[in-house]
């Protein structure tokens, strides 16, 4: 299995992780730079994440 981020929580972002996700081939973690408050489907392989990748020490620090 193939670790994925997403960055980007918008319509796109979230279509593309949800499609990765559902394929049961990728570990997805979305991320936005705002809390969360969409529907989302519960897969098990899909973890929705707070972070601003914006902040380059921020996001290097989420990362690690």
């Amino acid at each position: 299995m193939r670790h994925v981020l997403v960055a980007g929580a918008g319509t796109i972002g979230t279509l593309i992780a949800c499609f990765l996700a559902e394929s049961g081939d990728y570990q997805v973690r979305l991320v936005d730079n705002r809390p969360l408050a969409q529907n989302l489907p519960e897969l098990p392989n899909l973890c929705m994440d707070w972070c601003d990748v914006t902040d380059q020490e921020k996001f290097r620090d989420y990362l690690i």
